[in-house]
């Protein structure tokens, strides 16, 4: 008998090392190929909430615009402020960059505490602006009293004339409103409201500069233009008058760069219809009555009687993208950006100019912001441009929104 049987041979079974690195191969680019998937999902998803929120708060801040404008006071005799800076259709060169506009609306504001509500009116004094130091959108909404009194609340006010009348001739002498009736005049009741002195005057919660609060804490440069009756665009309320085809009578005299109120005599007299401008202290003017004689034109504030709407453009950087500027470049940033993006711009024949013709020439139409501004961020000098002290991420400029929109109003007067 054999000591040793025969054993059955068990089949030998298993990866061979080829095998292994080929599997190890297939499975790591199933992993890079789902990472990337997950990554481009992530991204997708990042930028869709980033410019879900920029949507959102256009929304936001274009709603309460509305709603403001709908209300507006557009009586010629009540005032309005809207104030360009420091651009005139070019870039800004100093802080703070954007433009102000305040008026006049029907909608409800703050009150003093100390205010009665008896005396409390349903008209309040608006305001937007972006504030220089932390660049967002602000709103002031200071509710306004129904009679002049000693109590902390300030009335809504009508436009009023240093020297109403001559005594000889009954014509107006003095086309300057009173400072206490405007709402720019500094030291009368609205005093602090005004962009260029905000920063050091609307700590008080007695004036009306202290009931700013944040609007659009991403919106960082705002600009305006108007569209006037006759389809034009300007920076001044003010189209330049022409006799309509077939009138006959005298042609009008448009005093559209002025840098007064309409105080001076002409030597032939001016027609009924002409508008005056005054680009110091914006207000606009209309002739109500003229003959053949000098110094016996009678003018009138126009108010908004010529615009149609008022176009604002903003341009809105979210907070996520913000976040990713280090903090203490951060202005630095924002302040670069704001001076990147320009305002509406005039062309002649063709050709792009950065400043305003003389007299608001109504044939060279001009490109409106939203056009300038997308076309800057869509350029790939964009981001370089700023590089001071670092350079922004390609990224975060990219994610600049710019929103525009019209706000018609239904003047009819």
């Amino acid at each position: 008998m054999n000591p040793f049987p025969l054993q059955p041979r068990r089949s030998r079974t298993g990866f061979t090392l080829v095998e292994m690195m080929a599997a190890v191969v297939v499975l790591s680019l199933l992993v890079v190929l789902i990472a990337n998937l997950f990554a481009s999902a992530t991204t997708v998803t990042r930028l869709s909430t980033v410019r879900l929120d920029a949507d959102t708060q256009a929304r936001l801040v274009f709603d309460r615009m509305a709603a403001d404008f709908t209300w507006m006071l557009r009586r010629p005799d009540v005032d309005f402020h809207f104030l360009k800076q420091n651009d005139s259709g070019s870039n800004p060169s100093t802080s703070p960059y954007s433009d102000t506009f305040f008026f006049f609306s029907e909608v409800p504001g703050y009150f003093s505490s100390s205010e009665t509500s008896a005396n409390e009116s349903n008209t309040s004094l608006i305001g937007y602006r972006i504030n220089s130091t932390t660049f967002q959108l602000e709103r002031m909404a200071w509710g306004l009293t129904w009679d002049p009194d000693n109590t902390p609340g300030y009335p809504l006010v009508y436009l009023t004339y240093n020297n109403y009348v001559n005594g000889t001739s009954g014509t107006l002498t003095d086309y300057t409103p009173a400072g206490a009736s405007t709402i720019a005049a500094t030291g009368a009741n609205w005093v602090g409201i005004d962009s260029a002195t905000y920063n050091t005057t609307d700590n008080a919660a007695t004036t009306p500069g202290g009931n700013f609060h944040v609007l659009g804490d991403s919106v960082f440069r705002m600009e305006y233009c108007y569209l006037l009756k006759d389809g034009t665009y300007s920076v001044y309320p003010a189209i330049n008058y022409v006799l309509p085809a077939g009138s006959t009578g005298t042609a009008p005299k448009n005093y559209l760069s002025a840098t007064a109120p309409p105080t001076q005599k002409f030597s032939t007299g001016d027609s009924v219809n002409s508008r005056w401008y005054d680009t110091v202290n914006n207000h606009a003017y209309i002739c109500t009555s003229a003959n053949s004689n000098a110094g016996t034109e009678t003018w009138r504030p126009l108010g908004m009687a010529d615009v149609q709407a008022i176009v604002v453009t903003i341009a809105i950087l979210n907070q996520t993208s913000q976040k990713l500027i280090p903090t203490a470049n951060l202005t630095t940033a924002l302040t670069a950006m704001a001076t990147a993006l320009q305002g509406p711009t005039w062309t002649t024949n063709g050709t792009l100019q950065n400043s305003v013709p003389a007299g608001q020439t109504q044939t060279t139409p001009p490109v409106l912001m939203a056009s300038t501004w997308q076309n800057t961020v869509n350029s790939a000098t964009f981001a370089s441009r700023l590089s001071t002290p670092t350079p922004v991420p390609q990224t975060v400029a990219a994610q600049v929104r710019i929103y525009q929109r019209f706000f018609y109003l239904n003047n009819t007067f």
